[in-house]
């Protein structure tokens, strides 16, 4: 064979094609992530936890958000993951408003402000150790006495969650 000549040795088989998989998934294990965002107003009731029903996807490398019934990012694999969400609620009456991180229904870390009568972000962030099948979602509540949006857009109310261990 001479340089720059390329031949096949052989016909690859699946056994190939699930070995080289299994190859590149031990020298990348942190393809896992996602950035989703809401389109469209979400409305919040007064002193109510509301699940942020984030139905855009900006990119899911593995299919492991559900934009569309359940609103989580379940985890294929365990590690640790870092987990950013950002929701701009609308002018309110002054009352506070807080973002939470839950991890398989049980609050983990949140974020909250003071109230304003402008429109107004609260980000959260935390690292989180998941197993396979744990799950994560957004959850939000106010106290603004009345009901209020939270504001859709992709720069306004968003997840992003990324596998970094």
């Amino acid at each position: 064979m001479k340089t720059g000549d390329l031949s096949v040795q052989k016909t690859p088989t699946a056994t190939d094609d699930a070995a080289t998989k299994a190859y590149v998934d031990s020298k990348a294990p942190f393809t896992s992530g996602c950035r989703v965002w809401r389109d469209g107003n979400q409305s919040l009731a007064d002193d109510v936890y509301t699940k942020v029903a984030f139905n855009v996807e900006n990119y899911d490398t593995l299919g492991e958000f559900d934009a569309v019934t359940n609103f989580k990012f379940t985890a294929l694999a365990t590690g640790k993951y870092l987990v950013t969400s950002g929701v701009t609620f609308a002018a309110g009456s002054g009352g506070n408003c807080s973002v939470y991180i839950k991890v398989n229904g049980e609050f983990s870390n949140g974020s909250g402000c003071c109230g304003s009568t402008l429109h107004h972000k609260v980000v959260v962030t935390d690292t989180v150790t998941l197993a396979a099948n744990d799950y994560i979602e957004i959850w939000v509540t106010h106290d603004s006495a009345g009901v209020i949006n939270l504001m859709g857009n992709t720069y306004c109310t968003w997840l992003t969650v990324q596998r970094i261990a």
